[in-house]
């Protein structure tokens, strides 16, 4: 009866320390201020959602904790139609398509908060985002749907209104298959909306292959991608290659002014580094967390011999 007690207490222990170190989940979900907006314009792109694992786990999940006030405006997914609920869950793309519609006459922050997921779907760390609301200026240049009157979307010095963002990608490794890159970027200080991209160059061979979202159709130089294509690029590294490739692009406003030219690094890599929240491998089932397979932490190893090791020395101790 006592082997059977003490085989008990060991198998309780045991699952418990197990338990313990596979729902340790260390995931930093960062604030994040998306450019100014105008109240008169429509609906727009806004910053990407952004979350880190310090303990290996990969975050391509993320959960809207709370909505910005409906006095600021309305949040809506990727299409600009279907309107982002409270404790909604969003895969990496759908975070990276979000669009804020800013109430008329609202002039402030709009804020909404969101967590990141990991594989287990333990919820990190509560971060905000910020979206500067301000009024259209006393010259008319708003939201563009009256143009602009020069018919070139620039002020007097020509110098474009538009801005394309260059952006780093998350490191990927170059064992990974075809697999998504985040999303192509750009801003109009007058307010009108940007309608597509330019590809203007392409990167080298030796690095990789640029795709659209199939993964099968290679991007061309010079080809004109809409905002949802633009969103559903996808990089095929080459596996040997280690390093950054590079690739540029051209953001084109509603009114076919044309942004400067901005640089897209995607860092490839061989092996990630254990606080990468970048690319995530083929097999991770970060959608169906009943699929997912518990990682143990560090700290959680550690603890779990440490007791496995008392329960050791108790036994020992006891036929002694």
């Amino acid at each position: 009866m006592k082997i059977y007690k003490r085989s008990l207490l060991a198998t309780i222990l045991f699952a418990s320390t197990l338990l313990f170190a596979t729902s340790t989940s260390n995931i930093v979900s960062e604030d994040k201020v998306s450019e100014e907006m105008l109240n008169s314009q429509e609906v727009n792109d806004i910053v990407d959602l952004v979350a880190t694992s310090t303990n290996g786990l990969s975050v391509c999940n993320f959960r809207i904790k709370s909505l910005p006030s409906t006095e600021s405006g309305e949040l809506y997914m990727a299409d600009g139609v279907t309107l982002v609920e409270e404790n909604q869950n969003l895969t990496r793309n759908e975070a990276n398509g979000l669009m804020f519609d800013p109430k008329d006459g609202f002039v402030g922050n709009a804020i909404f908060t969101y967590v990141g997921l990991d594989v287990n779907g333990d919820e990190g760390s509560i971060g905000k985002v910020t979206v500067p609301v301000v009024a259209s200026d006393s010259n008319g240049a708003n939201n563009g749907e009256n143009g602009n009157d020069n018919g070139a979307g620039n002020d007097n010095s020509g110098v474009s209104s538009v801005t394309t963002d260059d952006k780093t990608n998350p490191e990927m490794l170059n064992s990974l298959p075809a697999v998504d890159i985040l999303d192509l970027s750009g801003t109009d200080v007058n307010g009108a909306v940007i309608d597509n991209f330019i590809i203007k160059s392409l990167p080298d061979t030796a690095s990789g292959l640029l795709y659209m979202e199939d993964g099968i159709t290679a991007v061309e130089v010079d080809q004109n991608l809409t905002k949802d294509e633009s969103s559903g690029l996808k990089f095929d590294p080459q596996e040997d290659f280690v390093g950054d490739a590079l690739f540029t692009y051209q953001s084109v406003d509603v009114n076919g002014d044309l942004g400067n030219v901005a640089t897209v690094t995607i860092p490839v890599v061989s092996t990630l580094n254990p606080d990468n929240n970048g690319s995530v491998s083929a097999d991770c089932e970060c959608n169906d967390y009943n699929k997912s397979i518990p990682v143990l932490s560090n700290f959680g190893i550690l603890l779990m011999l440490m007791l496995t090791s008392l329960v050791g020395l108790f036994f020992t101790r006891k036929e002694i």
